[in-house]
């Protein structure tokens, strides 16, 4: 489970079932989202991407949208969000049996 949030607890949710192997990801409390009644429909996408013994993660984050690329593109799900303010927190919870490797977080910068 990954966590991104804010000091205005906003939170962006992204979290892999090794048993179902059901990938998930969450933006129901990711900031602004009450805008239209619309947005709300589904929260919640799911994807399927199988019982997996290593997963490798690259999210790319910007003001408005986060895209989530599994194993080099294999898998790929893009999310637009409305955070009140930058997340500024990154958090993998539940880390029993899971090993990290070649962990970076990498500014992009603005061409504006």
């Amino acid at each position: 489970q990954i966590v991104l949030s804010n000091n205005l607890d906003d939170e962006y949710l992204v979290e892999y079932d090794p048993n179902s192997g059901i990938l998930l990801t969450d933006r129901t409390k990711s900031g602004l989202v009450d805008f239209n009644e619309k947005f709300l429909l589904n929260p919640q996408q799911k994807i399927a991407i199988g019982q997996r013994e290593s997963l490798s993660f690259q999210l790319v984050l910007d003001a408005s949208s986060i895209e989530i690329f599994i194993n080099n593109g294999e898998f790929v799900i893009t999310n637009q969000i409305f955070p009140r303010e930058d997340f500024n927190s990154f958090e993998i919870k539940q880390l029993n049996g899971i090993e990290i490797n070649n962990f970076n977080i990498k500014p992009v910068k603005s061409r504006l």
